[in-house]
């Protein structure tokens, strides 16, 4: 089975490259076997092979170099067993998913216990210093975690039963806040090149009365050295009546707070893509991605960048993005209130990067290109 990567008018470095590989493909391959993907001369790069319902399957890899207006044919080959470079692991007891990558754990879903809604962190740099908040004793915006989902105004109007909720905050844990709980974790991937899982949580108010149910699929890898991909689908189901996402700043539904030294009122700068700086030219503006970058307090310069996706509502979207550290997407502060009919979902679908220098250093744009713009992937 051969594969022709195409890479278009951009010039491809480290590009996560997905592949849907048709079910008639796949007899070429033992399917129960792992995976890589090879060059005429022999080099072969680590490939991960995930099957899917329709009894296809997606073939992911990490391409290296590829310059602009040219073309790479690689053949898929089996390897020999081996245990796999990154995993995902359900930890219950512990409340968590932990999310190993090269033999060490990386990261971890957080969920349950002692929280009143789910968080992904630490998030550090490979010198292992914080570049998100974990300060479990800050006074100041205590609920800011890390990464997180979350709605800072969510109303349920179920016409069966005739209930009617108030307008519940599950951002903010301030009295009568509301909370996410994570009733099961599921489809846990471990592979060559990335780990993953889904989570499907159950939002409620204070009493536990449910508001909607969500599904959420994170998935790692880690493309280059000192860099981290965390891809996230996440969808709302109005599980018990008509659900309204209210018109609030404080919304993502997806957030970040960098670790207290990488705010841009300190070391750090927040910046978007269109070459805006600050909170002042960011604050509540549309642009497809934030990143927001500082210096360690070993001294590196390391940061995260999210992007938004042409799949979302309203893209690209607008910004809760604060010198103090904060970022968020979020279309509904300025973009209104959305409601979810009864039985209906919305979905969302985001890149999160972790990177270690600063904008340009990273290749915002370019990693950005290579989400939105994906190269061309043929099968023969």
């Amino acid at each position: 089975m051969k594969l022709t990567i195409k890479a278009g008018a951009h010039a491809r470095r480290n590009t996560l490259i997905r592949a849907v590989i048709p079910a008639e493909k796949l007899a070429e391959l033992d399917t129960a076997k792992p995976v890589a993907v090879q060059y005429a001369g022999g080099m072969t790069l680590p490939a991960q092979l995930n099957t899917k319902e329709d009894d296809s399957a997606v073939l992911t890899f990490v391409l290296g170099y590829l310059a602009k207006g040219e073309d790479a044919i690689l053949t898929v080959v089996n390897t020999g067993e081996h245990a796999p470079a990154f995993s995902a692991v359900d930890c219950a007891d512990a409340g968590k998913v932990a999310l190993n990558a090269n033999g060490a754990e990386y990261t971890a879903y957080q969920y349950n216990i002692g929280f009143a809604k789910p968080h992904i962190g630490p998030i550090v740099n490979k010198y292992g210093e914080n570049i998100t908040r974990y300060d479990f004793e800050a006074k100041e915006h205590p609920h800011h975690r890390s990464i997180w989902f979350s709605h800072g105004s969510v109303k349920v109007e179920n016409a069966e039963t005739g209930f009617v909720s108030a307008e519940v905050d599950t951002w903010n844990e301030f009295e009568h806040h509301g909370y996410i709980k994570t009733n099961t974790v599921r489809d846990t991937v471990s592979g060559d090149v990335f780990c993953a899982f889904t989570a499907e949580n159950t939002w409620t108010d204070e009493n536990g009365n449910p508001l909607c149910d969500d599904v959420t699929t994170v998935t790692l890898s880690n493309p280059e050295n000192g860099v981290y991909y965390f891809d996230v689908d996440l969808t709302l189901i109005a599980a018990y009546g008509k659900v309204t996402l209210g018109a609030t700043k404080e919304a993502g539904p997806i957030a970040v707070r960098m670790d207290e030294t990488l705010r841009a009122d300190r070391t750090g700068t927040l910046t978007n893509a269109w070459g805006a700086v600050g909170e002042n030219e960011i604050w509540m503006k549309r642009s497809d991605w934030n990143d927001y970058y500082g210096t360690t307090t070993g001294g590196h310069v390391a940061g995260v960048a999210v992007f938004d996706s042409e799949a979302n509502a309203k893209y690209p979207t607008y910004w809760h993005s604060r010198n103090y550290g904060l970022f968020a997407p979020n279309r509904y502060y300025t973009g209104g209130a959305e409601e979810i009919p009864a039985g209906e979902t919305v979905s969302f679908k985001y890149r999160i990067v972790i990177h270690e220098g600063d904008t340009e250093a990273a290749g915002i744009r370019e990693k950005f290109i290579d989400w939105a713009a994906a190269p061309e992937v043929t099968v023969d």
